[in-house]
């Protein structure tokens, strides 16, 4: 019997420093190596910085211009209207008999025409030099078609503002189909929704796209490089947009 007790007393002696032992030992759970703290650190350092893409701002659309060919001609006919912002200005108002040419322009050169042609064959496209364009619809348009001098043109459809790129270009005095174009240019335009699909073209302008109402209106804009900042994009769209009918 006593020498159980001793046993047991030696049992709990150890249970004891056993404990101890245990409470006093330092928590290693939530501890990182030294060496690991170091490496997250330097990854944390050479962490590229994340960019954001700088804000477009909402053009202000403070500005209108109406045209003129009607007034100036003394003539019975429509005249359209489209709003604009600061930083863009007219710089080409130009009316004959047959034809009104304005031209709005910002600092860059990035340019907003408006060509009435009063006759029906256009002309003055080129014979060998084709433009293949992919017209896609990028906003929607002010401009609903009605009567003019009691004619319905309402047959035209709903209108768009359409992105115009080019996607293929062919010289018919080498090439016997389009050759496509990488990074073609882009223009913008106020066309019927039915102009949206491929389309051909070879006048300056894009005036083979021109609608009639009733004679050949378009509506297109162009920058000197083919191409468009953000901000740029944003305001042409929104120009466009406004072109309406007084």
């Amino acid at each position: 019997m006593k020498n159980t007790k001793v046993i047991s007393l030696i049992i709990f002696s150890m249970i004891l420093v056993l404990s101890s032992g245990c409470t006093n030992a330092p928590s290693a759970k939530n501890e990182v190596p030294a060496d690991s703290q170091i490496g997250v650190a330097a990854d944390q350092e050479n962490a590229p910085e994340e960019t954001t893409e700088a804000e477009i701002e909402e053009p202000e659309l403070s500005h209108t211009y109406v045209t003129r060919f009607g007034e100036i001609n003394a003539v019975t006919y429509p005249a359209f209207s489209f709003n604009y912002p600061d930083g863009w200005s007219v710089t080409k108002e130009d009316v004959t008999a047959i034809s009104e040419w304005v031209t709005l322009s910002n600092e860059r050169g990035v340019s907003i025409d408006f060509i009435n042609l009063h006759q029906k064959d256009i002309g003055g496209g080129s014979a060998v030099l084709y433009s293949e364009l992919e017209v896609s619809k990028i906003a929607d348009s002010d401009f609903v078609p009605g009567y003019v001098q009691a004619e319905d043109y309402s047959g035209l459809g709903k209108f768009m503002v359409a992105e115009l790129k080019e996607v293929g270009a062919m010289d018919a005095t080498s090439d016997s189909d389009f050759v496509p174009v990488e990074n073609g240019t882009v223009s913008y335009a106020v066309l019927p929704e039915s102009s949206a699909g491929e389309q051909i073209v070879n006048s300056a302008y894009y005036m083979d796209l021109a609608f009639l109402y009733p004679t050949n209106v378009m509506f297109v804009a162009s920058a000197p490089d083919g191409q468009f900042s953000q901000q740029e994009e944003t305001e042409v769209i929104a120009i466009l947009s406004s072109f309406r009918v007084e």
